[in-house]
C-alpha cells in the first residue's frame, strides 16, 4: 500500500477501512483505530478545512 501524501499518520485510517471492507467482526477495534487519526483536517483555529478520504 502507498499513502500518497506520504505520511504514516494515516495507517489506522486505511487500516480501519480495509477492516470494515472484509466485514471484520471487532467493531470496538475499527472504532479504536479511527480515534487514532481523526478524518477531520483543522486548521490552527480549530476549524475543519478539509477531510481524509480513504480510495481502495
Amino acid at each position: 500500500m502507498k499513502v500518497h501524501s506520504g505520511t504514516e499518520h494515516l495507517w489506522p485510517q486505511l487500516i480501519a477501512v480495509i477492516l470494515k471492507k472484509i466485514n471484520y467482526s471487532n467493531l470496538d477495534t475499527i472504532d479504536r483505530l479511527q480515534k487514532l487519526c481523526p478524518k477531520e483536517i483543522r486548521n490552527d483555529n480549530g476549524q475543519i478545512v478539509g477531510e481524509i478520504k480513504i480510495l481502495l
